[in-house]
């Protein structure tokens, strides 16, 4: 993603004016943030100016109006959201993965079947693309769908079997499915086919910690803990570990650590099964009104 970034911004110099490669900027800071590559607060702020350096040359451009949306769901930012979202579909009703974005909002928004229409619309334009086929499967997931989900992610992986988000995602389902050593095997594809990346080593920390693996889950957290000083660790992820696990005060920390940093994933929050254990916490719901849950 950042040599993506390199590109476009190659590109821009070369044409000053060429919408597209800000909106092409404005996509990879937004995903930077929301893989958990980099901390969200200022890669949002880059992928924002972005995005509207993208409407100032081109006003129409029905992409960079479903990359500003996208951003601002993440960044909390929901304020006639929706309409921006339904804008930019009127404008490019082709874009295959605004339709995704949207209904990532539908789902923050407690509107499932509505969230659910509008991915596999997204997968019917491009029934192909790895992101688009996980993302039905993501949809699902946070419905509590798991066998529509599971089986969403087998069919992907009969098309990209090397593609590491798909593993990963069925990691999560067959956690939820209490499948433990399955999800352990795709959480373990999912490290070695993404290289490593703190996103995947989370997952198979969160997946021993619900298969009761304390050991195992514990050296995966301490070897994150001291990568940190190299490599960026989302809160989140490490929330949903101890989510898992069972152990609310690490849970309710590493949360409220996500939220000092502003965290891209909190739109799932709501939904996210993980937090079934600290659920009905006051401490919870507290947080949600925090975020803002409550003005949607």
């Amino acid at each position: 993603m950042r040599k993506s970034i390199e590109y476009f911004q190659l590109a821009i110099g070369y044409q000053p004016n060429f919408a597209a490669a800000y909106d092409g900027v404005a996509d990879a800071y937004t995903m930077l943030a929301c893989r958990g590559v980099s901390p969200a607060r200022e890669t949002f702020h880059q992928a924002k100016m972005a995005a509207r350096k993208a409407l100032q040359i081109e006003p129409d451009l029905g992409e960079a109006y479903a990359s500003l949306a996208h951003v601002r769901l993440h960044d909390w930012d929901w304020v006639d959201l929706e309409r921006d979202f339904l804008r930019a579909i009127e404008l490019n009703p082709g874009h295959a993965i605004a339709y995704y974005w949207y209904a990532e909002y539908l789902m923050m928004a407690g509107r499932a079947e509505d969230a659910i229409a509008r991915v596999r619309q997204s997968q019917q334009m491009d029934p192909l693309n790895s992101v688009l086929n996980s993302s039905v499967a993501i949809i699902l997931y946070l419905a509590r769908r798991y066998d529509q989900a599971r089986e969403e992610l087998n069919k992907a992986l009969e098309i990209d079997p090397n593609h590491f988000l798909l593993h990963f995602r069925l990691g999560l389902v067959y956690q939820q499915q209490k499948l433990f050593h399955d999800a352990i095997e795709e959480m373990q594809k999912a490290v070695t086919l993404s290289g490593r990346s703190t996103e995947a080593l989370t997952g198979l920390a969160q997946t021993y910690a619900a298969a009761d693996m304390r050991a195992a889950m514990q050296q995966i957290v301490d070897a994150l803990e001291t990568e940190s000083e190299q490599h960026y660790v989302h809160p989140y992820n490490m929330a949903k570990v101890f989510g898992s696990l069972g152990d609310k005060e690490q849970t309710f920390g590493w949360l409220e650590k996500a939220y000092d940093e502003h965290s891209p994933d909190f739109i799932e929050l709501r939904t996210e099964p993980t937090f079934d254990s600290v659920r009905f916490d006051p401490r919870f719901s507290e947080l949600l009104s925090r975020v803002g849950f409550n003005q949607i």
